[in-house]
């Protein structure tokens, strides 16, 4: 079942279920289902080995979410910020630093792209464009560090 704001949407094709939410969404989705099966496999004693295996072997294509933790990391690190050549990572709100542990405050700072004098939220994003522009500066800066993105995504973007 799909829900379109607060009726559902029990018979809606495939290519329209897509449209319903912006890329950065659909990609936080899966990515918290990856987490999941990273954590799970190496965490249980029921681990499939020839599972991890492949997962491995693939991990290195994994794209990462843009959310406002990773835009923040991205945005306070100069050698980070700098990659980004046709995108710009911005801060907006009132009274910086504000800890993401707290909550949600209307004083804390928020982070978004700048494109084309445009403000585009991560969550917001239905450009393909821009996003896959973004994964490839991030695998970039993976590489740099060599790791895979979801790996620089843990170890540098969320510590």
């Amino acid at each position: 079942m799909v829900w379109r704001g607060l009726e559902p949407i029990f018979w809606l094709p495939v290519d329209q279920c897509f449209n319903l939410l912006p890329i950065g969404h659909r990609q936080k989705i899966v990515n918290i289902l990856v987490k999941y099966f990273l954590t799970y496999f190496h965490t249980t004693k029921d681990t499939d080995l020839e599972f991890c295996k492949r997962f491995d072997r693939n991990i290195s294509h994994i794209h990462i979410p843009l959310d406002q933790y990773v835009l923040r990391n991205l945005y306070e690190k100069e050698e980070y910020r700098k990659e980004f050549k046709d995108i710009e990572i911005i801060k907006i709100g009132k009274k910086p630093p504000c800890d993401p542990n707290e909550g949600k405050r209307k004083d804390c700072p928020g982070y978004k792209f700048l494109v084309k004098g445009e403000k585009i939220s991560w969550s917001r994003m239905n450009n393909y464009d821009i996003y896959f522009y973004v994964q490839k500066i991030i695998r970039k800066l993976s590489e740099i560090e060599k790791m895979s993105p979801i790996e620089f995504e843990m170890k540098k973007l969320w510590s």
